[in-house]
């Protein structure tokens, strides 16, 4: 889910000096080269016309409850992924409602909440959270994809393009030549098993088919909590340090309050 914006937009933090990163772009700053942890410098060189604006927190909650008021109200299950993404399953919705039509439902999703926070959703489709997932990957920035097995071992995805798949494992597999999810389909499990262990290989071996059994997780008890800003912080003096901080604590407060846990030290 994002804002709807026009402009060659990056939200930065407080600081907007050359030597600040970005946080996030839109995809208008993207099609030009500027990417999420570029410092500001040579994202203006790629982009002179970048407009950098400050984070609006409050703006992020607000939609985001509005966004999970929507989905909740018209999927069966619904996995909180972050604040503007979720796992939706609308089996049931889909069939007895939408008469099989899930792009049907899809459009109505995007409607109710481009219509009360005017954002713009992606929508992915699948069988399952693996095909799911790799279809709104293929709908960003604007629309619907749906992705079935037949044609998901049909395309030409490289193997850091699967959700399980880190730098790490990437860098294992390259040097035995396995750059494609359709080299490790060509390859047996214990092959597989060999080069990165059973665990790794198996859950590989089957989303490579298309495979992927997990169900969604809506009534998992949350164990941590947390607050983070990966790039764009620049303090000037300690007092803003302190500042920040505190703010960071407050999050994971309300946080934790909201869903009735508590801590200790």
């Amino acid at each position: 889910m994002q804002l709807e914006d026009h402009g060659h937009n990056a939200h930065i933090s407080e600081y907007s000096a050359n030597s600040s990163q970005i946080a996030s772009c839109n995809y208008i700053a993207r099609s030009f080269g500027v990417r999420n942890g570029m410092f500001i410098g040579q994202a203006r060189e790629l982009c002179p016309a970048l407009a950098t604006v400050p984070y609006c927190f409050d703006a992020y909650k607000r939609i985001s409850k509005s966004f999970y008021k929507i989905v909740t109200q018209l999927a069966d299950e619904t996995q909180a992924v972050s604040v503007d993404e979720a796992l939706l399953d609308v089996s049931n919705v889909v069939e007895h409602k939408y008469q099989g039509n899930a792009e049907a439902l899809a459009r109505d999703i995007r409607q109710k909440v481009l219509d009360e926070t005017r954002c713009i959703v992606s929508i992915g489709i699948g069988p399952n959270i693996l095909l799911a997932r790799l279809a709104t990957t293929k709908a960003k920035p604007d629309g619907i994809f749906t992705l079935d097995t037949c044609t998901y071992t049909g395309m030409n995805l490289g193997v850091r393009e699967l959700p399980s798949v880190g730098r790490v494992v990437e860098e294992t597999l390259a040097c035995r030549g396995i750059k494609t999810v359709a080299d490790i389909r060509a390859i047996p499990l214990y092959s597989l098993k060999a080069i990165c262990g059973e665990k790794t290989a198996i859950t590989l071996h089957n989303f490579s088919q298309g495979i992927d059994d997990r169900a969604l997780e809506s009534d998992k008890l949350r164990q941590a909590f947390g607050a983070d800003i990966g790039w764009g912080v620049r303090f000037s003096t300690q007092r803003e340090a302190d500042n920040f901080v505190a703010r960071m604590a407050a999050e994971v407060c309300q946080a934790m309050v909201a869903a009735g846990r508590v801590g200790s030290l």
